[in-house]
């Protein structure tokens, strides 16, 4: 009788678990689940690119290369976040990305190129912590502010001398480079705006066809400090104030994502299947990446002479680039790229003090994975 009565108080509480859900629990839930997701989308997405489409103009016509014969950045993003990355009002995500950036010079006997050499290829480790309240979480469930912390390792793989003693000049052939931890503090927010059609229309990309319910686009935005800790920094560049140790950065995109529904068509006729949903689908993104040196001592030159950068120095202080994304038919992982920008200090490692024009373009993958 007791185990009849036990039995019957524990359906009971089920049932009326079941009938009564926690409604504040799922909708952080899925706020926290957009968070991440999203978070995930606006990465940077891997790149390459190679001769013929990748050129570069150094300001200093002594040190002007040949174009690359590749031009390549890997950069994976392991998305930790998810569903149950909540805790009292606050949603949460936390990504791994490591990052591996290689060029392959071009035989160039005036710069000492020989057999489409990889000179100091880059490798960063980045790990990146976001978080924003519930009441920041906008009527689209994306929050229009949240707060972060990265905090990555960045270094070259070389272990011969920074500098080349003879002369006292940055050893760009195989000097090492290492920034044992460098810290970004930063602040973002997403931004959706919808357009709704009315009534759906056809349209058409490649060969397929799709019913268009809404045009949505959704901006991204993100600023912040670099900070890179003097005794984790390198000594040799830190002696002589070589290397910039602080930066104010500043991001933002505009990514297109109309909603669509796939359509079966024959001839003239067109139908959908009548258990699809519409699902918003990127099909291209702008993006614009700004940074600007703030340390008040900043050297040009190098082991023997130093000369002052002043801080409005735009010449050596100013990174920006702007790139765009078109994704190719209905593939679902990669989009084509063009970029240009100007980098007052070129961000390839122990390369840092020399200052270029690029304008390239090519194939980027890795964060494009809406359905198709």
């Amino acid at each position: 009788m007791a185990g009849n009565i036990l039995h019957a108080q524990t359906e009971i509480a089920v049932d009326s678990i079941l009938a009564q859900p926690d409604e504040s629990f799922s909708i952080r839930s899925k706020q926290a689940y957009a968070f991440s997701s999203f978070f995930k989308k606006v990465s940077e997405p891997s790149l390459a690119s190679m001769k013929g489409t990748d050129f570069h103009r150094n300001t200093s016509s002594s040190l002007q290369k040949k174009s690359y014969a590749l031009n390549i950045t890997i950069q994976p993003v392991l998305n930790l976040g998810g569903k149950r990355w909540f805790f009292n009002k606050w949603i949460h995500t936390f990504q791994v990305v490591p990052s591996i950036t290689a060029r392959v010079f071009s035989n160039d006997s005036t710069q000492n190129d020989h057999s489409l050499p990889i000179r100091t290829p880059s490798f960063i480790a980045r790990g990146t912590y976001a978080l924003a309240h519930q009441r920041w979480v906008k009527e689209s469930g994306l929050p229009g502010t949240y707060l972060g912390i990265s905090l990555y390792h960045h270094s070259n793989g070389q272990d011969t001398y920074e500098f080349d003693y003879a002369s006292g000049i940055l050893n760009t052939y195989d000097g090492n480079f290492s920034e044992e931890a460098v810290v970004d503090f930063f602040m973002g927010g997403f931004y959706q705006k919808i357009h709704q059609e009315g009534v759906p229309k056809l349209v058409k990309r490649g060969a397929r066809s799709f019913l268009q319910a809404a045009r949505m686009h959704l901006f991204h935005w993100r600023g912040g400090y670099e900070y890179h800790p003097r005794l984790l920094s390198s000594p040799k560049f830190l002696a002589h104030h070589l290397y910039a140790r602080k930066r104010l950065f500043f991001q933002c995109s505009r990514l297109r994502m109309p909603q669509l529904k796939d359509l079966v068509c024959r001839g003239k006729s067109c139908w959908a299947t009548t258990d699809q949903k519409f699902q918003s689908r990127e099909l291209s993104r702008l993006a614009l990446q700004v940074s600007y040196i703030v340390d008040g001592r900043y050297n040009d030159g190098g082991l023997y002479v130093q000369n002052p950068i002043a801080l409005w120095n735009i010449q050596k202080r100013l990174n920006i680039d702007l790139t765009w994304y078109e994704r190719v038919g209905t593939q679902s992982d990669y989009a084509l790229f063009a970029r240009l920008g100007y980098y007052g200090s070129d961000p390839y490692n122990i390369y840092f003090q020399q200052s270029i024009f690029v304008f390239r373009f090519g194939v980027a993958f890795g964060v494009f994975q809406d359905p198709w």
